[in-house]
C-alpha cells in the first residue's frame, strides 16, 4: 500500500468536503445568522462611508451624523437581497435619502445647515 497516496487523496477529500460545506452554508442567505451578520456590516459600512461624503457636500459635522443615521435607519426597513443590489441609483436609497434631507430641513435648529447632504455613495 502506498499511504502517502492515501493521506494525501484523504487530505483532498476533506479538503473538498470543507469547501462544499462552506459554499452551501453561504448559499443559504437567508439564514438568521448571514442575515444579522450582512446587516450589521451593512449598517456600518453605510453609515462610515455616507459621514465624509455628506461633510464634503456641506453639511456639519453633527449634521452629517444625523443625516446618515437617518439613512441607515431607512434603509434598515429593506431586506438582504435588496439591500444587496442597492446601488447610487436605487429608487429605495434615493427615497431615503430624500426623507432625511426633509427631516433635516424641518427642525429650526437645522436651517443653518448650507446644503441638503446627497445620497450615500
Amino acid at each position: 500500500m502506498n499511504y502517502p497516496a492515501l493521506v494525501s487523496g484523504a487530505a483532498r477529500a476533506s479538503l473538498l468536503c470543507a469547501t462544499a460545506a462552506a459554499l452551501i452554508g453561504l448559499a443559504g442567505c437567508g439564514q438568521p445568522a448571514f442575515d444579522n451578520g450582512f446587516n450589521a456590516s451593512f449598517d456600518k459600512n453605510t453609515h462610515d462611508s455616507c459621514v465624509p461624503s455628506a461633510e464634503q457636500h456641506g453639511l456639519a459635522a453633527a449634521a452629517a451624523e444625523t443625516y446618515c443615521s437617518c439613512v441607515v435607519a431607512q434603509l434598515d426597513k429593506l431586506t438582504v437581497q435588496q439591500k444587496m443590489a442597492l446601488n447610487t441609483s436605487s429608487p429605495e436609497l434615493q427615497q431615503a435619502a430624500a426623507t432625511c434631507n426633509a427631516q433635516a430641513a424641518a427642525p429650526a435648529d437645522n436651517a443653518s445647515t448650507p446644503n441638503a447632504a446627497p445620497a450615500p455613495q
